[in-house]
């Protein structure tokens, strides 16, 4: 380097790396799949400088320093859930990197193109663009290949946990079942974002659970709260796995939550969090949590068994519905609003079938809003008669549904 800068030959040779997606004469974009093996073996206890001396990335062409600033950001971001939205993570962040080049770059893009020779030569910065684009293509296909194949993973680990655990975790096992040997599958902290239990700390289990991003998170409150749904509301949170979903509405003026997980490293800690909310100053007389460890298809069918006539005798112990949906009169009790994010291995069809159960069930009526989380990739749901997408909202990978009665 040159005051600083890289020279032609050097960015030339950059460019050659497959750790490499583009460079100028001061910073360097890494490919996803780099940040990805890198972080895999910096957490293996490899040294950073010689998992980049590996990929070419020489310390004393790019630095020390560099190496350092690469792995600081991106171990934020891996705390942050941000590891997969794609950003720049040499020197500057930039916004996706898909299908915008940043301005102050874009002369040093095309002359990149042109020290790689051949058919870049001639190409304009548009073309550059372009190319990144058809990069990073080929990179989320390869994410996406690797997600599917972790969907099926946390869901064969949920089935088993389901057959392998008991119904319920009752208000009394909240002390219990938070220390557990879950304890050591905790692999970062979130926190909820807004309102009354604001900074509350919140865990993730090592593996099955799909956090929802806090970019989405704070997307679908801030909807939810514009349509005033969340004051005092009813919540049903299925498939449960952080509860940082039915948290997040607790906080927000939520009164009552009902969280539906099977897996039983995230119900151990959903329970742990549940003791803590008991315990906040900001617990107020008339709220109330409650984790059901079931898986959230067969939660749901239990109440399409029930007639709507039929009286639940306190502590009946007969599998299906629970007292917590069941009002004085026997008859179900609706919920306001119902979040459903399942794992991406969760097919359409399943999903199409517990809407249908929701609103046969009486769980969902005329008012509630249904919140869906899928796959950008996955089929479009198809709700039941008499329900309909309302609206459809994109983030990264992530496609929420927001779906109410006609």
């Amino acid at each position: 380097m040159r005051q600083g800068k890289f020279t032609t030959k050097e960015r030339a040779y950059l460019m050659t790396l497959p750790a490499v997606e583009s460079v100028t004469q001061e910073r360097i974009f890494y490919s996803e799949r780099f940040k990805a093996e890198c972080m895999r073996r910096y957490h293996a206890g490899e040294s950073p400088t010689k998992i980049f001396n590996d990929a070419g990335l020489n310390s004393s062409l790019i630095g020390y320093k560099r190496i350092e600033r690469c792995i600081a950001r991106w171990r934020a971001d891996e705390r942050a859930g941000r590891l997969d939205i794609g950003y720049e993570t040499g020197d500057s962040v930039v916004d996706g990197l898909v299908g915008a080049t940043p301005a102050p770059y874009r002369a040093e893009l095309e002359r990149n193109a042109r020290w790689a020779g051949g058919t870049r030569s001639n190409r304009s910065v548009q073309d550059v663009s372009g190319l990144l684009l058809t990069q990073y293509e080929s990179r989320l296909r390869t994410l996406e290949k690797r997600i599917l194949t972790m969907s099926e993973r946390i869901n064969q680990m949920e089935s088993a946990a389901a057959q392998n655990g008991g119904d319920l975790l009752s208000h009394g096992s909240d002390a219990s079942a938070a220390n557990t040997d879950a304890r050591v599958w905790i692999m970062e902290d979130m926190r909820v974002i807004a309102g009354r239990f604001k900074g509350l700390e919140l865990k993730a289990a090592k593996s099955g659970t799909r956090p929802t991003t806090d970019r989405t998170k704070e997307a679908i409150f801030s909807r939810l709260e514009s349509w005033n749904v969340l004051e005092d509301a009813r919540v049903l949170d299925l498939f449960a796995g952080t509860g940082a979903l039915g948290i997040e509405a607790l906080s927000r003026g939520a009164k009552e939550l009902v969280s539906i997980e099977s897996a039983a490293p995230a119900a151990s800690l959903i329970s742990g969090t549940f003791a803590q909310l008991r315990r906040n100053n900001a617990w107020e007389p008339g709220m109330s949590v409650r984790l059901v460890r079931k898986r959230a298809e067969q939660y749901v069918a239990g109440y399409t068994r029930l007639p709507r006539h039929e009286t639940m005798v306190p502590g009946d112990a007969a599998p299906g519905p629970q007292p917590e949906a069941v009002g004085e009169t026997g008859s179900v009790q609706p919920f306001d609003v119902i979040f459903i994010d399942p794992p991406y291995a969760f097919t359409t069809e399943a999903c199409n079938r517990l809407l249908a159960d929701l609103a046969t069930s009486g769980l969902a009526v005329s008012g509630t809003v249904i919140v869906l989380e899928r796959s950008t990739r996955s089929d479009e749901p198809k709700p039941p008669a008499g329900w309909r997408i309302t609206d459809r909202r994109d983030y990264g990978e992530t496609a929420v549904h927001y779906i109410e009665a006609v």
